[in-house]
């Protein structure tokens, strides 16, 4: 299953949170604009090749994944949190997956590929729901969205290992400080070297009576 990600840039302000001030054709024009621009840093990019586009959704209200499933001819919406009970699909999600399924198809056309426009426009939406959905953790919307961009790859609910459960906060802390330290690390990070010298000093370094389950309850600040 080969899969292509793009990161929350071509969906803000355009599909999700748009600007009042923005018709439709401007917001197509912004997020066709990015897409491309961030396609074009992918070398020898061929869409083609690709079963799965991954899309983060991050706004004021809304954080989550839409996964464009080409051969199952599925818009998965991956949400960690639940909906209130009784509160309809549009109350919760509004236009924003109809409206990236409409400008993906479009972008895709732009690009000259027309037949993987055509699976995009054929996609039927779907929510799939993971047994850890909660409403417990959702400043942690983060963790889940990288988490689950990681790790899904198509297969059901409940053949899909995440290592997230819906009641445990042991896992969101272990997964905070993995993606942290390789936010921090990377060699995408300019200062990904020095802050991993500081780092290993610090291990090394560290007193006799240091407690890392201590220390990871407290966030690393004492």
């Amino acid at each position: 299953m080969s899969r292509l990600f793009f990161c929350t840039s071509p969906c803000m302000e355009t599909v999700v949170d748009a600007l009042m001030e923005w018709n439709e054709k401007q917001q197509l024009d912004t997020f066709w604009t990015r897409l491309f621009g961030e396609a074009l840093g992918m070398r020898n990019l061929q869409w083609e090749t690709y079963d799965m586009i991954f899309f983060p959704i991050w706004g004021a209200s809304q954080q989550y994944v839409v996964c464009f499933d080409l051969p199952d001819g599925k818009l998965n919406i991956i949400d960690h949190s639940l909906a209130e009970p009784h509160a309809s699909f549009e109350a919760k999600y509004g236009k924003t997956p109809s409206l990236l399924k409409k400008f993906l198809a479009e972008a895709l056309t732009r690009c000259k590929v027309p037949k993987m426009a055509t699976q995009v426009r054929k996609c039927r939406t779907h929510v799939v729901t993971m047994p850890w959905r909660n409403n417990n953790f959702l400043n942690e919307a983060g963790i889940y969205v990288m988490r689950h961009m990681e790790t899904y790859f198509g297969e059901r609910e409940k053949d899909w290992e995440c290592d997230l459960n819906a009641s445990g906060t042991k896992s969101m802390e272990m997964f905070r400080i993995k993606y942290a330290r390789t936010l921090l690390t990377c060699v995408y990070n300019t200062r990904g070297g020095d802050n991993q010298k500081k780092a290993t000093r610090f291990w090394k370094e560290k007193s006799a009576k240091f407690n890392f389950e201590n220390w990871v309850h407290l966030y690393g600040l004492e």
